[in-house]
């Protein structure tokens, strides 16, 4: 969450407005973004796990670390958001196998639009949480965009 509110305000700078809230946890936003003001979630009845605007566009966000059945739920909540929003899905991998499964998902959703940014956290079994690493892609349009690994 902090790297994505990091991105956001650095993608939108001189932007004096902008706001953020954090579905299930409010305490670290509140704690550790003091600079970002509280704003209401879009959608209160399925509310995301992070949700920022004030900026040129606003980002919707989906973390999720259970299996692929509440994954696919998460991305489902995200494509109902509108297409003028940025969209963010950051999920773990448990082996170097399943990295980049989900790409054609993400290449065929962006296609409404939307800006969309596929995560996936993957740590050795054993390994220290400090040495987890993260790749990050972009697709719009059908198109990859942005490529962390390359």
């Amino acid at each position: 969450m902090s790297g994505a509110l990091d991105g956001y305000a650095a993608a939108n700078l001189g932007s004096n407005s902008l706001a953020a809230t954090a579905h299930q946890n409010t305490a670290h936003l509140q704690e550790e973004h003091p600079e970002f003001v509280s704003c209401p979630q879009p959608d209160l009845n399925k509310p995301l796990d992070f949700y920022a605007t004030g900026g040129a566009r606003p980002l919707a966000g989906e973390f999720e670390y259970g299996g692929r059945r509440d994954q696919a739920e998460d991305r489902n909540k995200l494509t109902r958001r509108p297409p003028i929003e940025d969209k963010l899905f950051i999920n773990a991998v448990h082996s170097q196998k399943a990295c980049g499964k989900d790409e054609e998902w993400f290449r065929k959703a962006s296609q409404d639009g939307s800006v969309y940014y596929h995560g996936e956290v993957y740590q050795r079994k054993d390994a220290p949480l400090d040495q987890a690493g993260l790749r990050l892609t972009g697709y719009q349009n059908g198109e990859k965009i942005f490529d962390s690994s390359s």
